[in-house]
């Protein structure tokens, strides 16, 4: 396997976290602290795999840094649910 085609694999699989946005808006505080942020989330995530999927091939580095920012941002939501 090339080195594109593995790196749109992870870029989908770094993805599939944000599926659980149902399950973490409901389960968000009633006060509403944190609902502007859950709901830019998977905006986020969407522009962010869409700017990775794009810099394939050409700016492997850019690749891996935004890919390290989503996982961040996944366990950042999760933090903000849980705690």
């Amino acid at each position: 396997m090339d080195t594109d085609r593995l790196l749109k694999v992870l870029i989908i699989v770094c993805c599939l976290p944000v599926l659980s946005f149902p399950w973490m808006l409901g389960r968000a505080p009633e006060d509403g602290s944190v609902e502007l942020f859950l709901w830019l989330y998977p905006v986020y995530v969407v522009i962010s795999a869409y700017c990775e999927w794009l810099c394939t091939g050409a700016r492997n580095t850019l690749v891996w840094i935004l890919m390290i920012l989503m996982l961040l941002t996944h366990g950042a939501m999760w933090m903000l649910i849980l705690l």
